[in-house]
């Protein structure tokens, strides 16, 4: 999914779903302040907690000793600053919950059949 993508659900989901006229500009430049508001609150060394959903951290890895796997022969790794994802145990929970079947009848191959 892309930015524009996300953007154009959110148009969608506010236009038709909720009644919230916004233009799809609009919506584009809510999905970058948002992403500017993440971007800029993590530069700062800070978390980014969003319930429901999950929480973004920096990480400092330190140097360490590492190898070149192609030619096996040994290097340092620098140190450097990471970033790190912890999906909430909510949002876990709806992805890896297996989806309802369709009131549809199965007929074997993965797609469900009229009647």
């Amino acid at each position: 999914m892309t930015r524009a993508s996300i953007a154009n659900a959110l148009f969608k989901e506010m236009n038709e779903e909720r009644g919230v006229a916004i233009s799809v500009g609009e919506s584009a430049e809510l999905v970058e302040g948002i992403l500017r508001i993440i971007k800029e609150t993590l530069q700062k060394g800070e978390e980014v907690k969003i319930p429901g959903f999950g929480t973004f951290t920096t990480h400092r890895k330190l140097a360490r000793k590492g190898r070149n796997p192609k030619t096996g022969e040994a290097a340092e790794v620098a140190p450097r600053l990471v970033i790190r994802f912890q999906a909430s145990q909510l949002l876990q929970n709806s992805i890896l919950q297996p989806a309802p079947l369709s009131h549809d009848r199965h007929n074997g191959n993965g797609r469900g059949t009229s009647l």
